[in-house]
């Protein structure tokens, strides 16, 4: 066994005096006492292994107190406990992406059905009186009010609504201003989605129109052209981003 003596004070009534002043190396404070059976060289060989404290003592017999309790049976039931986890991880994880694949294929399907091409047929004018009154002299006209063009073809004012205006394209050849309008017409969304269905795509469209003239006033009527274009593109934005919201009711104030 091992004694050790560590600051032994005597404490009186009136003072306390440290009986253990001086050195306090390991070998100064540590007496190892042997039996009367054992040998020198068992005494040495002891004394040369490192002493532990109480408190590592303490928690080595803590941690073999918990290896000890810890039986083959125990380990078996973890086992067995963690292959349920991961078997119930997996069968959460394959309802979930289930869950997942059937939400967006329903959404998907809806989408389709919502952007699911409508005909849409554009008015400009519902009788030849509301035409404007430059109509008889057979000139181009940009109506702004009406979102229209009105072109002379043959002798007759014929209107055309913009939304059905592909692109205009100007070009100058000498004195002459040249003047291009594309129109939208059935079978030219190679590989895309008519944006703008009709009713009867068997039927004859037209499919541009060129006008040629000495007159610089077909450079005003471009921009004008142009200017249109872009507002109604605006318009139908501000439609398609306004079509899937809700009319709020009538706000009533609370008093």
């Amino acid at each position: 066994y091992s004694l050790w003596i560590i600051d032994t004070a005597r404490v009186s009534n009136n003072s306390a005096q440290l009986l253990t002043e001086g050195n306090r190396t390991l070998d100064n404070i540590c007496f190892s006492l042997k039996d009367e059976n054992e040998s020198d060289h068992e005494t040495k060989k002891r004394n040369k292994r490192p002493t532990k404290t109480l408190e590592t003592k303490r928690s080595g017999n803590r941690k073999s107190a918990v290896l000890r309790t810890k039986f083959r049976s125990e380990e078996k039931d973890d086992e067995s406990q963690d292959q349920r986890r991961k078997k119930h991880q997996e069968e959460l994880a394959a309802r979930k992406q289930a869950d997942g694949l059937a939400r967006f294929s329903e959404k998907s399907n809806e989408k389709a059905s919502q952007h699911k091409a409508v005909f849409r047929a554009f008015e400009s004018y519902k009788r030849d009186t509301a035409l404007p009154k430059e109509v008889k002299d057979l000139k181009i006209i940009v109506d702004t009010k009406s979102e229209s063009i009105i072109l002379p073809v043959f002798g007759f004012a014929v209107p055309f609504h913009i939304s059905t205006l592909k692109n205009v394209n100007k070009s100058e050849e000498g004195e002459y201003v040249y003047l291009r309008l594309n129109f939208l017409t059935p079978g030219q969304a190679t590989g895309k989605k008519e944006d703008n269905p009709f009713d009867d795509p068997s039927a004859t469209f037209v499919r541009a129109f060129t006008y040629r003239s000495t007159d610089q006033l077909l450079s005003e009527i471009y921009k004008k052209i142009i200017d249109l274009k872009k507002a109604a593109a605006k318009r139908e934005t501000e439609r398609k981003e306004m079509a899937d919201l809700i009319a709020q009711d009538k706000l009533i104030e609370i008093k």
